[in-house]
């Protein structure tokens, strides 16, 4: 885990907390199979607790330009990842639709994928702005 004193440590920190949290909140669970959460959803919830924490970044001692940057960086990372992750899960989706599928079909698949969302390739966040 990333524990230094930034946005991007803080950031690390509420996402691993809301990890913390949903395990703490399902362990109880009385059965058995709600306990267990698929990654997507997951992950769904530690980026909500990223969120949730942006009004604290102050606290860092930070300056205003720091904070409005850090912000910036945050909004634009989380919305370039929803088209990629919608990528995903229709290749996902196409794969259970598909049981019988040949490791051809399955690289023509994602290939058209790249051709008919070619914005959703995975880039990092100086790519996305450009």
């Amino acid at each position: 885990m990333n524990a230094m004193r930034d946005s991007y440590g803080w950031f690390t920190r509420a996402h691993e907390a809301g990890h913390g949290i949903h395990h703490y909140c399902t362990r109880d669970l009385p059965l058995e199979s709600f306990r267990d959460t698929p990654s997507e959803l997951a992950e769904i919830a530690s980026m909500s607790m990223e969120l949730f924490t942006i009004d604290h970044l102050p606290s860092l001692g930070l300056s205003p330009d720091q904070v409005k940057d850090a912000l910036d960086d945050k909004i634009v990372k989380d919305i370039s990842f929803l088209p990629y992750m919608s990528k995903v899960d229709l290749f996902q989706q196409w794969m259970y639709d598909h049981p019988t599928h040949t490791l051809d079909e399955r690289a023509a698949q994602r290939q058209h994928l790249n051709e008919v969302y070619p914005y959703a390739l995975r880039t990092g966040i100086t790519e996305a702005r450009s």
